[in-house]
């Protein structure tokens, strides 16, 4: 597993500070450890780098292990709890194989296109008209189907990290309010949310309360005295 990332430091509580890098290992390894049930997971490279970009909240990961995470992500993180829902999140994905999920979704949708064209041409020979029945097939396709297809991949990563973070002893009530004050699609507007490849912050905080109870429980099973759980817990707000 290897890190890499800014020297600044990372504000997760107060005036306290934490260097990213170190506290981003430390996360991403309690999550895998306590999660080495996953067929897979232990066996996979992570490499995780930190973007120093304070202004920018985003992350992502590839099916190979690796994840990027700009700094402004961290920083709308208020405690620990938060910040291992995020890293959860972007290792379901990882875990999930979404990025394959997406491809093979994408294929299809395409295969598909040309299938409409092929049919169009046969009795439309014009190459006008196939034109815009690409056009406007392509953008009814995105809207309609891979918007849709995606957003519904973002809530599985939910549900599926907020339990991976719940058995690695991060508290899963304070760790589903990130999705109360994260700094993106917050508003609850179901046609803008249409046009949108994440669901809205409320959505999730929704989704995710309703696991509640089931996180819970495998946050009691959890065994939680351990003594990297000791060295985390001074870092939570």
């Amino acid at each position: 597993m290897g890190i890499g990332g800014p020297d600044s430091a990372l504000n997760l509580k107060g005036d306290q500070k934490v260097q990213p890098a170190d506290i981003i290992f430390s996360l991403i390894r309690q999550i895998v450890i306590h999660n080495s049930w996953c067929e897979g997971f232990t066996d996979i490279h992570w490499r995780i780098t930190i973007v120093d970009n304070p202004e920018l909240v985003y992350a992502s990961s590839l099916p190979t292990g690796d994840m990027t995470i700009y700094s402004g992500t961290l920083h709308a993180c208020h405690n620990i709890d938060e910040a291992s829902l995020l890293l959860s999140h972007e290792l379901a994905h990882i875990i999930l194989d979404h990025s394959v999920e997406r491809f093979n979704h994408l294929v299809l949708v395409s295969m598909l296109g040309l299938v409409c064209i092929a049919a169009i041409w046969f009795f439309i020979p014009s190459v006008l008209v196939s034109f815009f029945t690409h056009i406007l097939f392509n953008g009814t396709v995105t809207i309609l189907s891979n918007y849709r297809y995606s957003r519904k991949l973002e809530m599985e990563a939910d549900r599926v990290g907020l339990l991976l973070a719940s058995k690695a002893c991060f508290n899963p009530e304070r760790a589903i309010k990130l999705w109360k004050h994260l700094p993106t699609f917050n508003e609850s507007d179901t046609v803008q949310e249409f046009f949108e490849t994440h669901p809205c912050n409320e959505r999730r905080f929704m989704i995710l309360q309703s696991l509640l109870p089931q996180a819970k429980e495998l946050h009691s099973s959890g065994q939680c005295e351990s003594q990297m759980k000791k060295e985390m817990e001074e870092f939570s707000a």
